[in-house]
């Protein structure tokens, strides 16, 4: 039986090294970002307990040690839920702290594996029409060496559509990102998720993150698509939507465009203290590749066309 493999929308995935000393082994940390739509809002179909099980196979089958997530109605109840149904593969799961600055009808928030990760705490950075959250949490293996390995997640979802009222919000909401970097952010392990919206790659939003001439404020993509995603020939990491009929309060147009992206930092580009991108390991989870422009559908062996 068929059935839409990401009713939510497309969700990414990565994978982090961890190599803090010579004498310690290289430990991965996966790290996922997913605009779990409008989760809570009891409006829309499919229904919550519906969700709940989708979400919870596709955890159970990428297994991320963090998850972030947009479109979460700003309720602790709907936190607790997830963290309760979701994730089956383990039960040391936790969540941050709810910020809604911005009193936004949907908020972000990020789930971590507590055997691996510690909560420091939330700050916000202003936006339009959405709170961005940085969250910072820490490696709890490093903290026996007295030199603890903090991690940074800047969790985004920006302004939709593409007016140029739209398009400006979204490059004033890099900018600030842009300016916390440089203020807190020079020198850290930073990872920014989101669901960004961007009408292409050379949206002024995209660039201002990526193409900073002061390496220690910018982004790499880890897909390797900062000047270009549109087409076919990138249609496995497109994330845009993957359905074309909606009774879900989805976007329509089938997948066919880079919506949630993952971008990293300078440090850990470089390989700060033994933190590392491990090559090839982006991937827009549950997109085989094959459904350009089309819904997105799966059985129980996978994506089919």
């Amino acid at each position: 039986m068929y059935r839409p493999s990401l009713i939510l929308t497309a969700s990414l995935l990565l994978m982090l090294g961890l190599s803090l000393s010579p004498a310690q082994a290289q430990r991965s940390l996966k790290i996922m970002h997913y605009n779990i739509l409008r989760y809570g809002d009891d409006t829309c179909v499919p229904t919550l307990s519906q969700k709940d099980g989708w979400l919870s196979t596709i955890l159970t089958a990428s297994q991320p040690d963090v998850l972030t997530v947009n479109e979460l109605l700003p309720s602790e109840a709907f936190s607790n839920r997830i963290r309760g149904l979701g994730f089956t593969y383990t039960d040391q799961i936790d969540y941050g702290e709810i910020t809604n600055d911005a009193e936004a009808v949907f908020i972000n928030n990020i789930f971590y594996r507590t055997d691996k990760l510690g909560y420091v705490g939330v700050e916000v950075i202003e936006a339009d029409p959405r709170d961005v959250n940085v969250y910072t949490l820490y490696d709890k293996e490093s903290v026996a060496s007295g030199d603890t390995l903090f991690l940074y997640f800047i969790v985004a979802h920006l302004k939709a559509s593409n007016s140029s009222s739209d398009r400006a919000k979204r490059l004033q909401a890099t900018q600030n990102i842009i300016d916390w970097m440089d203020e807190n952010g020079r020198g850290k392990h930073v990872i920014l998720l989101g669901d960004f919206n961007f009408s292409a790659a050379n949206e002024d939003g995209f660039q201002n993150l990526v193409k900073q001439t002061d390496p220690e404020i910018d982004f790499f993509d880890p897909a390797g698509r900062e000047n270009n995603w549109n087409g076919p020939v990138h249609t496995l990491i497109h994330t845009q939507s993957p359905r074309t009929v909606s009774n879900d309060c989805g976007v329509t147009g089938g997948l066919d465009d880079r919506i949630d992206i993952i971008l990293l930092s300078d440090a850990i580009k470089n390989e700060a203290r033994g933190v590392f991108y491990k090559d090839e390991t982006y991937e827009v989870f549950g997109n085989g590749g094959d459904s350009y422009d089309r819904e997105l559908r799966c059985n129980a062996d996978g994506p089919v066309s």
